[in-house]
């Protein structure tokens, strides 16, 4: 014990930056116990959709696209939290106290396939909550003068397309290392935005789906 003290004495003495600029100190740090303390890989990971299946104007999606959603995510950011905040006054001493913490919408990234799968999830999503797909494909349903009296034009528009339960259960995130995850969960996931992507004659990289999903509380868990 008291020879590696002395050795560690001396590495400091002879390195100008010390012990933390030798390389045994990050060899005890991120290799050292099966590699506990390494960083983590930013590919490691993989995202499931659980879909209300009540909510799907076809089952079809649910039963042959289901699990091909969850492995056509290209990227995915861990959830987000803001917490706001409130100085306080108390007794000319600063006291800091919590008001509310919001769940901030983060974005997830499909790969545009051939099939149009990623184009399917939204199809779906949308025609879910939104009456306006369907309305659309009637005949003068957007005419001038469409809404020229109550009686003129029934057609529903917007969210008044009698949806009562949510359309993704939740979404989970996994990471993954060392033969372990932990789970991120999105409780009742609403999508604030959805973004196809752009097209370019002079760009040959792959296309890709975005969406940016919301949600109304967080759960961790691992194993």
């Amino acid at each position: 014990m008291t020879s590696k003290a002395l050795r560690q004495f001396t590495t400091g003495l002879l390195n100008p930056k010390g012990n933390l600029g030798d390389f045994r100190h990050a060899a005890r740090t991120f290799v050292d116990d099966s590699f506990r303390l390494m960083p983590k890989h930013k590919f490691l990971f993989h995202v499931s959709f659980h879909i209300n299946t009540n909510s799907l104007k076809s089952l079809n999606f649910k039963y042959q696209h289901q699990n091909e959603i969850n492995v056509l995510v290209k990227s995915a950011d861990l959830p987000k939290y803001t917490i706001t905040s409130e100085t306080l006054n108390q007794y000319n001493r600063k006291k800091v106290v919590q008001t509310k913490v919001d769940y901030q919408p983060i974005t997830i990234k499909f790969h545009d396939d051939n099939l149009g799968v990623t184009r399917q999830l939204w199809e779906n999503y949308f025609s879910y909550y939104y009456a306006d797909p369907i309305t659309s494909r009637v005949f003068s349903t957007y005419t001038r003068n469409a809404m020229l009296n109550s009686s003129f034009h029934k057609a529903p528009y917007g969210l008044d397309n009698n949806s009562s339960i949510p359309f993704f259960d939740k979404i989970v995130i996994y990471q993954m290392a060392r033969r372990y995850w932990n789970s991120y969960t999105l409780v009742n996931p609403i999508i604030t935005a959805w973004n196809h992507d752009s097209l370019d004659y002079s760009n040959n990289t792959p296309a890709e789906q975005t969406m940016a999903p919301a949600n109304e509380a967080g759960l961790y868990c691992n194993g």
